[in-house]
């Protein structure tokens, strides 16, 4: 085993193992326990180096003579200390996790029209599936009225269009939000993929491949009704979550772009949502009888995967630009959401075989060329 050659307070350099972070970053120890060493979460153009759980990195501690030299592994992370905990050099790591290429699985969320409370759930979803140990990023696809960045209040002056312009690297532009979930800014950036060549958008896929090593789940939240470029995200998802509520108009709008989908995708995975119901009684009410029309005009299988109370709360955290789960988390509402997360996606499927983002990205490209 390697002899410990650190000390409290002494600087080190950071080389992570992935194209995502490309910099040597600079960081100190704080502290040194018995199988790890706390370190300060580096800075780099002002911006906070968030090192996913899992990645391995090389540690250089300057020291006179010969530098320290060894390999680690982030183990643990607080964003509220800005700290890090590394595997010691004589240490073993019991957080390995190998990537394997396809494993994040990719859900797309979206309504037949605005106003069904499509973003609130997605941000409250993919808090509450974080403080159940998953890794979830969110792109906000809304390429009207991106609004994910306000909702989890972050300041979001890049986005996704940045990128691809090449003005921005991908970590200059996603921002970690509660419970240490990803928010990907999406803006505008995705209808500038129909203009890219073959090699710009390859770069593209590589900057992105590196969110599926942070990711367990990518939720896509787009924009509401039955347009191409809505249709263009959820045929290349892995699977799509359609959120509607019990008034008519919105179950007739939910009921049209799952018909649109299905006409050109006849196997697609489509789950739905209740919001904004009464009472359980009628949030299966409508998903019965859309189940049943959806089964009866267009031969698909939809998944009911539960409900959202109405509930005064959720405007309450919206004005107050807080997260319903976080900030009220019993109410009605945020039991829905939790129960929605824990009865459907904390256990990992093998036979789902889902495509990653790299995957997503491929399918997305090949259906707008």
């Amino acid at each position: 085993m390697a002899e410990l050659q650190i000390d409290i307070n002494q600087m080190i350099e950071i080389d992570a193992e992935s194209k995502y972070f490309e910099e040597v970053y600079k960081s100190k120890v704080l502290a040194i326990n018995s199988d790890h060493l706390l370190i300060k979460i580096p800075y780099h153009k002002r911006q906070p180096i968030l090192f996913g759980v899992g990645t391995k990195i090389k540690v250089t501690a300057k020291r006179i003579g010969d530098d320290f030299n060894f390999y680690s592994e982030i183990i643990d992370r607080d964003l509220d200390q800005e700290t890090f905990k590394i595997i010691r050099p004589d240490g073993i790591s019991r957080y390995k996790r190998e990537y394997q290429e396809g494993m994040t699985k990719v859900i797309a969320v979206t309504s037949g029209k605005g106003g069904v409370g499509k973003s609130t759930f997605t941000s409250n979803l993919a808090v509450a599936l974080a403080q159940k140990g998953k890794k979830v990023s969110l792109i906000d696809a809304d390429l009207g009225t991106a609004n994910l960045d306000i909702l989890l209040n972050i300041q979001a002056e890049y986005n996704l269009r940045d990128v691809i312009e090449g003005e921005k690297a991908l970590i200059e532009v996603v921002h970690e939000g509660p419970e240490g979930i990803i928010l990907v800014p999406g803006g505008s950036g995705f209808q500038d993929l129909t203009k890219m060549g073959e090699g710009q958008f390859s770069k593209l896929i590589s900057s992105f491949n590196q969110l599926d090593n942070y990711s367990d789940l990518i939720l896509i939240d787009t924009a509401a009704g039955v347009s191409e470029n809505v249709t263009n995200f959820l045929l290349a998802a892995d699977e799509t979550i359609v959120v509607t509520t019990p008034e008519p108009h919105s179950i007739i709008d939910a009921y049209s772009i799952i018909k649109v989908v299905a006409q050109i995708e006849k196997d697609i995975k489509i789950k739905l949502v209740v919001n904004k119901a009464d009472n359980e009684k009628e949030a299966r009410q409508v998903a019965d009888k859309m189940k049943y029309v959806v089964k009866e005009y267009i031969g698909l299988d939809l998944e009911f995967i539960g409900y959202v109370t109405m509930d005064l709360k959720v405007l309450k955290a919206i004005k107050q630009k807080e997260i319903l789960v976080l900030s009220y988390p019993r109410s009605k509402a945020s039991k829905g959401i939790k129960e929605i997360a824990v009865n459907n996606f904390l256990e990992n499927n093998q036979e789902d075989n889902p495509g990653g983002l790299k995957g997503f990205m491929n399918k997305l490209k090949s259906i707008i060329s």
